[in-house]
């Protein structure tokens, strides 16, 4: 399910595209195809039309997906096996179309009636043999479970639902081992279905867990370098061009002269520092004497929608030419105190601060207080992706319009400090386990 799933999510990805006209016509035409199908679908086994005279097999087609999951559980009539399997095939071939549409269309019910239909198959089959005595109703819920947690890789939780939504707690134990057989037997060909679309659409969610190929890398190995950085001190309308030349969320604040790492200035608070600062006189030809001690209250960004980011179009409107030569402190917003690693620092521990702190970018600094990159989740997800630190290199991207880093004697202190950063790498799974 999960391998078919994901090249159809790929050739969506590629030829219908995320959103559009396409996308909406593709919902159309699948929701249109199956309920056509599912409407004449019962009438292949013959007999009446009347929906009323249909056998359980046939309204499997028609009912809800809770109602046909009951009678699939707690029928105690026998259910047409050749339309039973018909009605299996069909719903699973179905559930891998619709999984990934351009509407929600779930999974948790419909792997479950497709898992409960195959189950009460082999239930059925083994209940025409007279030695077995068994209920049909228990197969199909254990088949259910296997199909569930199979797709999804959902365990403990999902074994809890089942036991006391169908209030069959005695079948408690046949559940739990079904659940871990499935998901061990599916993680040996791919990960669940949940975890296959996010990695497609790159969102930027860290496993608990990093990589085993990470224990031996260093930070440096992963940063981003060439990074944007501003001064404590910075005149207006570069700061303006820094913004539009490049999107990053944060920017590292320098000491100008010794070029040494102060502090993280976010870009929405940069944004509200452009926007209110005229209003609020924090501008001055040389950002000293009055104009130094003054500053924006946090009260006046909150009503200013702050955190949300503001328009180029809003700031430039409130400032003016003389604005743009004029000089601002930055020093009261900027996060003196973020968290930071030196370059030679083992990716597990970057890997830690950023689950459990919660950290959206991470300066890597030297053995001089200088900047010599930044890291963030894509360089984490990345780093755990690639084996070769070359083809981690080769894949980094970050923009590079402003202040320069240098980096360049960072090979050959990464040699001399290899044992060390082992033995810290080392310590940090200690951490984990």
């Amino acid at each position: 399910f999960n391998g078919i799933n994901t090249r159809l999510s790929k050739w969506r990805m590629r030829y219908v595209g995320p959103r559009g006209h396409l996308r909406y016509l593709e919902v159309l035409f699948v929701t249109l195809t199956i309920v056509s199908f599912n409407f004449f679908a019962p009438l292949i086994r013959g007999g009446s039309n009347r929906m009323s005279s249909f056998c359980s097999a046939q309204t499997l087609f028609v009912d809800v997906g809770g109602e046909a999951i009951r009678d699939l559980f707690h029928g105690e009539e026998h259910i047409d096996q050749g339309m039973l399997l018909f009605f299996a095939l069909i719903h699973y071939v179905q559930t891998i179309w619709t999984y990934g549409l351009g509407v929600p269309s779930g999974l948790f019910v419909p792997s479950l009636l497709g898992g409960a239909a195959f189950g009460r198959i082999i239930g059925q089959l083994l209940q025409s043999f007279e030695p077995v005595a068994t209920s049909p109703g228990l197969y199909a819920l254990i088949g259910a479970t296997a199909m569930l947690s199979g797709m999804a890789r959902i365990t403990i939780s999902l074994a809890v639902i089942l036991m006391e939504t169908t209030g069959e707690a005695e079948w408690g134990i046949p559940i739990f081992l079904t659940v871990m057989a499935a998901k061990w037997t599916g993680d040996l060909f791919n990960k669940g279905i949940y975890d296959i679309h996010i990695d497609l659409r790159h969102v930027p969610l860290l496993e608990h867990r990093p990589e085993k190929h990470e224990l031996g890398l260093q930070a440096s190995d992963i940063m981003a370098t060439g990074v944007t950085s501003i001064f404590l001190r910075h005149r207006v309308g570069d700061l303006v061009d820094t913004l539009e030349s490049c999107r990053h969320g944060a920017f590292p604040v320098l000491e100008e002269g010794t070029r040494r790492f102060i502090g993280i200035l976010d870009r929405c608070t940069l944004l509200q520092v452009l926007h209110l600062g005229k209003q609020h006189g924090i501008f001055s030809e040389k950002a000293s004497g009055e104009a130094a001690n003054a500053m924006i209250p946090y009260e006046e960004m909150l009503r200013d929608r702050h955190p949300a980011p503001l328009s180029f179009a809003k700031i430039k409107a409130s400032l003016t030419s003389e604005d743009y030569a004029r000089e601002v402190d930055l020093r009261p917003y900027v996060n003196m105190g973020c968290y930071t690693v030196q370059e030679h620092a083992a990716v597990m521990r970057c890997h830690l601060l950023f689950r459990t702190m919660g950290l959206r970018h991470l300066p890597v600094l030297g053995a001089d207080h200088t900047v010599r990159g930044i890291i963030t989740r894509k360089d984490l997800l990345l780093a755990a992706e690639e084996h070769d630190v070359a083809a981690i290199s080769a894949c980094k991207t970050l923009g590079t319009e402003g202040v320069p880093v240098d980096g360049s004697d960072a090979s050959s202190s990464r040699k001399a400090n290899a044992p060390a950063q082992q033995a810290e790498a080392t310590a940090e799974v200690a951490v984990w386990e």
